[in-house]
């Protein structure tokens, strides 16, 4: 899955609109320095966080988990912690069956 995000830069970006391709799309920031994006990208059931700069450039991989999916992730005020909520999915399925009759 692809998706583009399309913003108004303004003076940021040095132009009027910019289109940033990043990948499949689950949660969105701005990295502390605020001049990249931060996004989750799952693959095989394993999800990492990228950036990828404002004016343009290379996606880069920020962390490099070998297991489990992120669900969300935020910087602290100063930009120096990251905070990751991180785990997997678990579903159970019960077959329910009437014995009274």
């Amino acid at each position: 899955m692809s998706s583009q995000i399309e913003k108004q830069c303004g003076n940021f970006c040095g132009s009027a609109l910019s289109s940033i391709d990043v990948g499949g799309l689950a949660r969105l920031r701005f990295t502390p320095d605020g001049k990249s994006l931060a996004y989750i990208v799952t693959e095989r059931g394993v999800s990492n966080l990228w950036e990828v700069p404002l004016t343009g450039g290379e996606p880069k991989q920020i962390t490099d988990f070998k297991s489990d999916l992120i669900f969300d992730f935020g910087w602290s005020r100063d930009g120096k912690l990251l905070a990751l909520s991180r785990g997997e999915y678990s579903s159970d399925v019960i077959l329910l069956r009437d014995t009274s009759k």
